[in-house]
């Protein structure tokens, strides 16, 4: 199984966005989303334990690579496009697989 698969298995879904270059995946009940580059070098245990937490009050947790900026504008973007605007994103890098 693919970091890929287990997000799709885990209920998260691809986001894609005009105002988002590249494709998201988001669980909107887990308030939870990660880059398509956190995804691919992601460590798959890691990622699993992840994909089997939810996070709690406002927070959302966007997940990025290593390399990603930590001011990365395509979280607010895609809060503001799924209506989310309440929720204060909290940017996170992920564990890599490398």
């Amino acid at each position: 199984m693919t970091n890929f698969e287990l997000l799709e298995t885990a209920g998260f879904k691809e986001f894609k966005s005009s105002q988002v270059p590249f494709p998201w995946w988001v669980n909107v009940g887990t308030r939870m989303a990660f880059s398509f580059a956190a995804v691919e070098d992601a460590d798959f245990e890691w990622l699993a334990a992840r994909t089997r937490e939810t996070t709690e009050g406002q927070e959302f947790l966007f997940y990025i690579a290593y390399g990603e900026p930590m001011d990365n504008p395509y979280p607010s973007r895609i809060l503001e496009q799924l209506e989310l605007d309440g929720f204060q994103q909290m940017i996170q890098t992920i564990v890599s697989a490398k």
